[in-house]
């Protein structure tokens, strides 16, 4: 049968190379006569693939270190995942093949209802500017959690100025969120008791700090 295969050639000048060899037996009745084939030097080849590689683990290694979930999806009403990094299980409780392709939730499926709407124009509002977006919204993850995200992307246009993806970066914000509201009610609730106390209140701010009169 014919053979095709690659490995590592030392020339005489003891140079080294990658090389591809492929060849093809010449039959004479039940016999091979001869063998016709081609040796190319692939080295170049090699060695970009050798740095995509590199490249790529250093990317995977990035992405599998980030606090949040990187994406690429489409511009649709589903939001089209068509990659997912892993660690979007932490954020949504859903494996990465879940979501791309919408095989069992489309992303969209998982932003709050009272969001989408709001998702949905400020994100397509920045592409047709095509302008990076950043915006806070609501999700619920598989087990049906609210969590607050915060998610930051931008188009991604072709040499004719179509746009063929989208691309960015999603991350938890809920316990941020959850402090800026316990702050709000606290200054809220300190604010009323200002406000309705039947008492004379004084502040006064010092260097080191404030203090209450009453």
């Amino acid at each position: 049968e014919p053979y095709d295969f690659e490995l590592p050639f030392t020339t005489a000048a003891g140079r080294k190379l990658w090389v591809r060899t492929t060849a093809q037996p010449v039959w004479d009745n039940d016999r091979i006569v001869s063998v016709v084939g081609n040796i190319m030097d692939i080295t170049d080849r090699k060695s970009a693939q050798v740095q995509l590689a590199e490249s790529e683990r250093k990317l995977s290694t990035l992405m599998a270190n980030l606090p949040g979930m990187a994406y690429r999806c489409l511009n649709d009403e589903s939001w089209t995942m068509k990659f997912v990094s892993n660690r979007c299980f932490e954020l949504t409780g859903l494996p990465a093949d879940h979501l791309v392709d919408n095989q069992r939730k489309s992303y969209a499926d998982l932003i709050h209802p009272d969001d989408r709407v709001m998702v949905q124009e400020t994100i397509r509002k920045r592409l047709a500017k095509r302008e990076q977006f950043n915006l806070a919204y609501r999700i619920f993850d598989a087990a049906g959690i609210e969590k607050w995200v915060l998610e930051k992307g931008q188009g991604v246009f072709t040499d004719i100025g179509e746009l063929a993806a989208i691309e960015g970066f999603i991350t938890d914000i809920t316990e941020r969120k959850r402090s800026e509201e316990a702050l709000r009610l606290s200054e809220e609730k300190f604010r009323l008791s200002f406000q309705t106390s039947p008492d004379s209140i004084n502040l006064n701010r010092l260097s080191d700090g404030m203090y209450i009169d009453i």
